[in-house]
């Protein structure tokens, strides 16, 4: 697959969401940041479709880690639910298995469990979502 965005770099995708630039070699750790079996199957092998959804979910994701680590500098628990919210279905289309059920307890936190759990959590899904958002553009 290979996938041209105005104003990026050239880059290819497989199957696993191993990125190969043509400069870099993949570390093992990272080879499997994401999958994008699914969207390719909900887009029948369209690879424009492919295109534009990748763009989406860079654009998304993008957003959703500012604005998680405003809502919990504020300690805007209710926020910060929304947004797991609505980054879920994108994560799940992407293959971003590492973060399903992270974003699920975000999703569904409530105020009685400590705030270092939520914190921790965050930091989690923002650090992997970055990465993935670094291995796509």
């Amino acid at each position: 697959l290979r996938i041209t965005q105005p104003n990026t770099p050239d880059y290819s995708v497989n199957q696993v969401g191993i990125v190969n630039l043509s400069s870099e070699k993949n570390n093992a750790d990272e080879d499997e940041l994401f999958n994008l079996d699914q969207l390719r199957s909900i887009g029948s092998g369209d690879e424009s479709f492919v295109s534009t959804m990748i763009s989406l979910f860079v654009n998304l994701a993008s957003q959703t880690i500012e604005q998680m680590n405003t809502a919990l500098s504020t300690a805007d628990i209710n926020t910060l639910r929304k947004l797991a919210h609505k980054i879920k279905p994108s994560i799940d289309n992407m293959g971003i298995q590492s973060l399903h059920d992270k974003i699920y307890l975000i999703e569904t936190f409530t105020e009685d469990v400590p705030n270092d759990n939520l914190k921790q959590l965050v930091d989690e899904v923002t650090f992997v979502l970055s990465k993935v958002i670094k291995k796509l553009t």
